[in-house]
Order: C-alpha cells, then structure tokens, then sequence
C-alpha cells in the first residue's frame, strides 16, 4: 500500500450535500451579513417562559407567509435574547428574506465539514470514462452502438456503465481516495443558489441558500494505491507521476467546458457573458497546467451525462441522449439547457483544482562556503534548492535562507536539489541575496 498526499483547492464555492435542510421558519435566522444557527432549546425556553409557543406554532403552520421568522421575534422581544450554535458568513449582493427560506446544509463528520472520498472518487471516475470515449474506438463503437440500438434512456446508462465497469473496476478498486481532512468553521460560507435563466423562459426557479466550502481554501486528502495487488499496472496513476491522470481529467474537463460555451453562445443575458468569461480563464488555466494540476467539478449541479460524457460524444449520439433525456421529465424539458444553477455572482459551484501535495523535503544545506570576498558573477558557492527561484546555503557558519535563485535558462531544479550557483547581487552592506545557477 502506497498513500500520494493530495491538495484540493476550492476554485468556487464547493457544496455537497448531506440531504438535509433548516428553514428559516424557526431553525435560522439570516441578515445581509450572516446565517445563524438557533439554539432551539433556548428558543423553547423563551417560548415557554413567554407563554408564545402555541402562538409561535401557529404563525409557522402558515409557513407560506411568514417565512421570515425574525419578525415573530421581533415583535415579541425575545429577539436579543435568542442563542445561536453555529453562525455562517453569507455572500449576497442582494438578500430576499422571504424568497431564501431554506437552508441546504453541507455533508459533515463528528460536526465538521469534509470532502468524502467517494464524491471525488465518483469525477474521476467519470472523467477517466469520458476520455476513454474520446480516445479509444473500440469503447467508443461500444458506447455508440448502445445509443444507437435502444430508446429507453434507463436501459442505456446501465449499459454504459457496464462498459465502464469492464475499463476501471480492476484499476479502481485497488485506488482509495481518503475522505479529507475536516473544513474548519472560518473556511465556510452560505452563499445563494439561484436558477438563472439564460433565454428569457420562465421555469420553476431555485433560489435556496447552500452552506459551502468558500474559494481559495486548501483541504488535504490523500490517494491510497494497493500496487501490490495482483495485475495492479495502471498507465493512468502512480505514485511518483500524476501527470496522466491529471492530463486525462483535463481533457475531459476541457471537453465540458466547450460543450457548455456551445451551450450559452446563443443567450444574450448579463450572466451568460459573465459564466461564458469565466469558463474561459478556467479553459485557459487548464490548459497551462502541464499535467501539474487538474481541475474537476464535484458536488450538486454535476450529471453523468449532460456534464461529462455528452460532451465526448459525437453531435448524432449527444442529441439523441438529450432528446431522451428532455422527454423523460417535463421539468428538465423546461430547464435544460434554458437554465443554470449560479451564485449570486454568477459562479458555478463545485470547480476544484487538485493537485499532489508538495513533501517538505530536507533543505538545510551541508556544505559551508568558506569565502573571504563574495564577487559578482565570480565566486562559486554551493547551495540547496528551497523552490524553484530560492536557494539556502551557509557562507561561513551562517546560514541563509530564501536567498533569490536566477535560472535564466528554466534548467530543471526542485527543492533539495544541491546545486552549485554565481554571485548574483550582494548589498552595499555586504549581504547577499541572489545567485545565478551555473549552466556548465
């Protein structure tokens, strides 16, 4: 067994759900600025002590009206005296009390927030299955001919996954992804979850608030390979390159975001242009990544097929998918692609980054430069790499630490590496603080 530390960063607000909710009728209360959790054993003994319960219990019975249970207090003055257990920053430009009433809270353990490794596990899974759509003919015709054969939707994923199944079992089933480490209270936001509709088609809308994982926060989970096990050989994931995989999650993750800017090319709404901006930084990101990172989405919004393997497929098999799928539902007839499920400004939720987490490796460097004069581009010290652009080295008995590191030629160096370098830039007070690595 072999464990692969791994970093994800959250590059939108990351909700996945645990299936349960509060309403604001009783259970939270909200302002502008944040959500808090009410104490309901302190909000009992207030209504007791009042003597309001059986006209609190009345007032939220007709729930259709007094979604803004805030004004019950209020009105009796008990407000200042509530308690709360948990209070959640909330991210909104504008907040509609009555119309944001329910609550959508975040999968935890113990009380703590996570990521499960089974909700990452699921993407990649998927992810991997759509490049091989894409790359390999043979699973290609496969999934095709399944399309092409049958009309009941039900009958053509479970085929599909069948397919699935024969390509991946064997690989993931000796591939543990570990659920993270727990999300403290300060890394979380609620934000609004708002069906925005790109085409001027009125739906039933979704205007909810979701407890997240705010962006631009660090969670660590690892990868756990049995490599031991008999026949384990995967071309796709190893413990000293991820290169691969994270190429493949890429193109597929690529491949969703092409889809989708083919999606909301036609809408002339504000948010359209803003999402379609944003998905192309994201493409543009990924695109840079060189194998170094990937990027995935997880969480609510996120569909086998209108997110990832539709987009693989050729546009006779992906329509036929779609049609299927429209006319399976008379709700996602009205909602798909018409619509989309943003934040209030206009983020999809779930994007992550993930990326193989950089070991501290040891950077004290050994060998003392005993120097008497340090001249610029002559004297030759002895350093070790800290980074890619900092060097620590020990000119006589002292050691220095993030000591600026020139590599005009981008010669391959990683921290730990012993290297020998020039004098770059020395200070008037004598101290130095730049060496050029030596490229002969």
């Amino acid at each position: 067994m072999e464990t692969i530390k791994i970093n994800i960063l959250t590059l939108t607000p990351l909700h996945i759900g645990n299936g349960k909710s509060l309403t604001s009728v009783g259970e939270f209360v909200c302002t502008n600025n944040a959500v808090r959790i009410i104490d309901q054993k302190k909000l009992n003994d207030l209504l007791m002590r009042e003597k309001l319960n059986d006209e609190f219990t009345e007032y939220i019975l007709n729930y259709s009206v007094n979604t803004h249970v805030w004004r019950f207090f209020e009105e009796h003055g008990i407000s200042k005296e509530l308690r709360y257990l948990r209070e959640i920053p909330l991210h909104a430009n504008v907040f509609d009390p009555d119309s944001n009433n329910i609550l959508e809270l975040a999968i935890e353990t113990e009380g703590s927030k996570y990521v499960p490794g089974s909700t990452v596990k699921g993407a990649i899974r998927t992810l991997l299955f759509a490049h091989a759509i894409a790359n390999d003919s043979t699973i290609r015709n496969r999934v095709e001919n399944i399309i092409e054969q049958e009309d009941k939707l039900e009958y053509i994923r479970k085929e599909i996954n069948k397919v699935e199944d024969d390509i991946y079992n064997d690989d993931l089933n000796n591939v543990r992804i570990e659920d993270s480490e727990t999300v403290p209270d300060k890394d979380l936001v609620v934000e609004i979850a708002k069906r925005t509709h790109l085409f001027g088609v009125k739906t039933d809308g979704l205007d909810n608030l979701r407890e997240c994982v705010n962006t631009d926060v660090s969670i660590e989970t690892a990868f756990t390979l049995n490599n031991n096990a008999r026949g384990f050989e995967s071309v796709w994931i190893n413990s000293a390159d991820l290169s691969e995989l994270f190429t493949r999650l890429n193109f597929s993750t690529l491949a969703v975001i092409e889809h989708e800017l083919k999606l909301l090319k036609p809408s002339s709404h504000p948010a359209a242009g803003i999402l379609t901006a944003k998905l192309k930084s994201l493409s543009q990101s990924i695109s840079a990544s060189k194998g170094r990172y990937a990027v995935i989405r997880l969480g609510k919004g996120k569909t086998f097929f209108f997110q990832v393997i539709v987009s693989v497929l050729k546009e006779h098999y992906r329509t036929k998918i779609l049609d299927l799928l429209l006319h399976e539902n008379e709700e996602k007839i009205a909602n798909y692609p018409k619509t989309r499920v943003l934040n209030d400004i206009n983020d999809m939720f779930g994007w992550i980054m993930i990326e193989k987490l950089k070991v501290p490796v040891a950077i004290t460097p050994m060998f003392d430069n005993n120097i008497e004069e340090l001249l610029k581009d002559k004297t030759i010290l002895k350093a070790r790499c800290t980074g890619e652009k900092t060097v620590s080295l020990i000119l006589n008995g002292i050691q220095l630490d993030n000591v600026q590191l020139v590599n005009k030629y981008k010669l391959p160096v990683e921290a730990g590496d012993d290297i020998e370098v020039v004098v770059g830039q020395v200070t008037k007070e004598g101290k130095l603080n730049q060496v050029k690595l030596i490229t002969e």
